[in-house]
């Protein structure tokens, strides 16, 4: 794997001199028409990977029935199929390029038996065009998915939080010494962008979602350690309400509500409407207080801005009035209710 990743970037300049060679015995003429068709139909596969991926998987005899199970757990086999579609559709085209140009260059040297062999600077230049034109499309499926590099890292750490080895690390250092190769950040100023597009916008799906992935790990990790907000640093404040307001953004907890947080900690037969059988707190009404906290429990948490609030309570000098300034409306009117 290694030996692979370390020749691969190497391919470009076999392509360019390749180019040149061929250039030089074919001439002006030739090597025009060559890079012409080569461009026709490198653009062609190009726009129709998509298309022409769809079509290949929904011919395969199991498309059909996993569609239907997909079905039956209330999954949207159109998503699903977007995504697998999108996933392939960059090594589809590679094979079909590859295929594509041995064909069509039979053809071209059938055709151009007659055709004149001058002009060999000329034929040097566009062999040189046709070489480097032939290996940005070629390379970019390669790089395209080890740009995926970081998003493998970010999967990975959930795995590592579940100690569970998923088999991502013999991949990951071999792929990261391979995106820091000169010649391959070169070419990935083209390959990324059309990597994105015959992708059709899976792989910025698969960032946004390693991205939740890695979010979650480490929400997991401060969970096992206990969120102390006493003695929280601001900069562990900061990242920990950046976490939950992405994940709220996302959907993830967007209806999760203090009542199910409560629910979580106390278990299975956690009511709140227990509180109602305490006798009075104080001289505070109970019954109040078991209502009022029964309308904070329906507050949903993505309600909460948690990156402004919670460095708020650890930086807070002890006016609590500049924390209750900074929570959702609802919860003031309650908060005003409790009061009043």
């Amino acid at each position: 794997m290694n030996v692979f990743f370390a020749l691969l970037p190497f391919l470009p300049v076999l392509f360019i001199v390749f180019g040149v060679l061929y250039g030089l015995r074919r001439g002006t003429k030739k090597s025009i028409i060559r890079l012409a068709i080569i461009m026709a139909t490198t653009f062609a596969l190009f726009l129709l990977c998509q298309p022409i991926t769809r079509m290949i998987i929904n011919a395969l005899p199991f498309t059909a029935d996993l569609t239907r199970e997909l079905a039956e757990y209330g999954i949207a086999d159109g998503m699903i199929l977007d995504t697998v579609v999108g996933l392939f559709a960059p090594l589809v085209f590679l094979i079909l390029f590859i295929i594509v140009n041995a064909i069509s260059w039979i053809f071209f040297a059938i055709f151009t038996r007659r055709v004149e062999n001058n002009g060999k600077l000329g034929g040097v230049i566009v062999g040189f065009i046709a070489g480097f034109f032939i290996s940005i499309f070629f390379m970019f499926p390669f790089n395209g998915y080890a740009s995926l590099h970081k998003d493998l890292e970010n999967i990975n750490t959930i795995f590592e939080t579940l100690e569970i080895d998923a088999g991502f690390m013999e991949w990951l250092e071999p792929l990261a010494n391979y995106n820091n190769n000169a010649i391959v950040r070169a070419y990935n100023v083209a390959n990324r962008p059309m990597f994105e597009f015959a992708t059709g916008g899976v792989a910025a799906d698969i960032r946004e979602i390693s991205e939740i992935i890695r979010d979650a790990a480490t929400l997991i990790d401060m969970l096992r350690d206990g969120i102390d907000i006493q003695n929280m640093t601001l900069e562990d404040a900061t990242e920990l309400g950046e976490i939950l307001d992405r994940l709220a953004a996302v959907g993830i907890i967007t209806n999760t509500s203090i009542g199910d947080v409560l629910g979580l900690i106390g278990g299975d037969n956690f009511d709140i409407n227990d509180l109602l059988n305490l006798e009075e707190l104080d001289g505070i009404d109970v019954a109040k207080i078991g209502e009022l906290i029964d309308e904070i429990s329906d507050i949903r948490i993505s309600d909460f801005n948690f990156s402004v609030i919670l460095p708020a309570i650890v930086e807070n000098d002890g006016d609590i009035n500049e924390i209750v300034d900074l929570l959702p409306q609802s919860v003031r009117n309650i908060i005003d209710k409790f009061t009043n």
